[in-house]
């Protein structure tokens, strides 16, 4: 009984150990050393930089833009140079298989109804754009399909070129000569000879640009 008692008072009355034990662990916080920084100084965050998301030769078009835009130019290419191969495999054969004056005639025909709107749209357009894919190409030529791009540029240009400084003329020169003329077999002849050969040539460079543009130079 007196052991009981003993134990109960024990237990209500902790010993002097406890209470210190007790009141060490919740001591204020405010007793806590403090490890704060040095007044002054900021603290030492590396700067966070966010992924790039367009392609390293983007530049001056984004990668999507410059992918459709290639691909664009490579079809108009395609379409121009294709009409170009016609004439010379087959049109301007068949032209000059016909009498002089008949064939004289169905060319200046060919020549008044060639220059549409839709042809037009697909010859210079095509044109406008080879030239922003060449600006594009040459802020980038560490790119390989930035030199396809330019190439395919160059190309399509030569076509321009050769049909404005040579054929364009010489459609002029045979528009103004009459096909019942007594010169005018001649003329057709020198016409057709040379006009045949210049337009295999922007034929070829025109299809070139356009392997040039759908190929590797439409690589993003």
């Amino acid at each position: 009984m007196n052991m009981s008692v003993w134990t109960m008072d024990r237990l209500a009355q902790p010993a002097d150990d406890d209470v210190m034990t007790i009141t060490e662990t919740f001591r204020p916080y405010s007793s806590i050393p403090s490890f704060s920084r040095p007044s002054g100084t900021a603290p030492a965050v590396p700067p966070i930089h966010p992924p790039s998301l367009a392609p390293p030769h983007a530049g001056l078009l984004s990668g999507n833009v410059l992918h459709s835009i290639t691909i664009a130019t490579a079809v108009g290419a395609g379409v121009v140079g294709g009409v170009l191969f016609a004439f010379s495999t087959f049109v301007m054969p068949a032209l000059r298989s016909l009498p002089d004056s008949q064939g004289m005639s169905a060319m200046q025909a060919i020549n008044r109804f060639a220059p549409t709107a839709l042809f037009m749209a697909v010859l210079f357009g095509t044109a406008i754009v080879a030239i922003v894919l060449g600006v594009s190409a040459v802020a980038h030529l560490d790119d390989t399909a930035a030199w396809w791009r330019l190439a395919g540029c160059v190309l399509y240009l030569a076509t321009i070129v050769i049909t404005a400084a040579y054929h364009v003329p010489q459609n002029n020169a045979l528009a103004a000569v009459s096909a019942t003329s007594a010169h005018a077999a001649g003329i057709w002849h020198r016409y057709a000879s040379g006009w045949t050969a210049l337009n295999s040539v922007r034929a070829a460079t025109a299809i070139a640009a356009c392997i040039c543009f759908a190929g590797p130079g439409r690589a993003l």
